[in-house]
C-alpha cells in the first residue's frame, strides 16, 4: 500500500504539472499576454511553485525525469513604447509618411528646423524636406511659413544644407513659400519684401558664391509671386 500511495502521489504531481502547462499554453494560443506577476501567481496555484525565468518560460521541477525540465515557450510580448522625435525623424527619412498623421510630432519637427541649436536644425533639415515632398495641402501653408523663417533667419545653414540640391528641389522650396504668401492677407509681393531684405541682411558673412546662390533663390520666390498660376499647389 505505501508503494501504491507513492505511485498515486507521483501520478497526481505529473497530472497537475501537465494540466498547468497545458492551461498556460492554451492561454498563449489565445493571444493572452501575462506579465511576470500573473505568470508567477498562476504557476504557484497550478504547477506547485514552478520557478520562473526572465525569458517568459515556465520550467517544472517535479521529481520525475520526464517533467524535470519541461519548457513551454511562447511569443515574447512586444512592449510598445513611444518613439522619440529623433526616431520618428529617421522613419520619415525612410519615407514612412504615415507618421505625418501625428500632427504634434510633425510640428515639433517644424519647430526643430528653426531651433537655436544648430545641430538640431541640421538634423531636422532633411526630415523637414522629406515632409515637404510628401505632405498634402493641409500642411502646405505651415511648411512655407517654416521654410521662409528658416531661410531668412539662418541663410548660412540653408546654403550649406542645400549645396547638393537640384534646381527642382530649390524650386519646390520657393513654390511652398510662394503658396504660403498667397494665402496670407494683403499683397504677397509687399509681404515678401521684408523677408527678402532680412534674408540678404543675415547673409553679410556669406562669400561671393554664397551671396550669388541666395540671390538666385530669392529670385525664384519673386518669380513665383509675380506669376501666381505657376505656384505648385499640392
Amino acid at each position: 500500500m505505501p508503494g501504491l500511495t507513492k505511485v498515486g502521489l507521483l501520478l497526481t504531481t505529473i497530472i497537475i504539472t501537465f494540466s498547468g502547462c497545458q492551461y498556460i499554453m492554451q492561454q498563449h494560443n489565445n493571444n493572452d499576454i501575462f506579465d511576470n506577476a500573473t505568470i508567477i501567481t498562476f504557476a504557484k496555484e497550478k504547477v506547485n511553485s514552478v520557478p520562473f525565468n526572465e525569458d517568459y518560460k515556465i520550467i517544472t521541477v517535479a521529481p520525475v525525469a520526464a517533467v524535470k525540465q519541461k519548457v513551454i515557450s511562447h511569443k515574447t510580448p512586444i512592449i510598445k513604447r513611444k518613439l522619440s522625435l529623433r526616431e520618428k525623424g529617421k522613419l520619415i527619412l525612410k519615407d514612412n509618411v504615415s507618421l505625418l498623421n501625428d500632427e504634434v510630432a510633425t510640428f515639433m519637427i517644424f519647430d526643430s528646423l528653426i531651433s537655436v541649436q544648430r545641430s538640431t536644425r541640421n538634423y531636422y533639415f532633411y526630415v523637414f524636406e522629406n515632409i515637404m515632398e510628401h505632405a498634402d495641402s493641409n500642411l502646405s501653408k505651415a511648411i512655407g511659413d517654416y521654410a521662409l523663417t528658416y531661410i531668412e533667419t539662418y541663410p548660412n545653414d540653408f546654403l550649406n544644407n542645400s549645396k547638393a540640391f537640384t534646381p527642382q528641389r530649390l524650386q519646390n522650396w520657393a513654390n511652398h513659400i510662394g503658396l504660403m504668401l498667397f494665402r496670407l492677407p494683403g499683397d504677397p509681393l509687399n509681404t515678401y519684401m521684408a523677408s527678402s531684405n532680412m534674408l540678404k541682411s543675415n547673409c553679410k558673412q556669406c562669400s561671393t558664391e554664397e551671396l550669388s546662390r541666395i540671390h538666385n533663390f530669392d529670385n525664384l520666390v519673386w518669380e513665383r509671386l509675380r506669376n501666381k498660376n505657376s505656384v505648385v499647389k499640392n
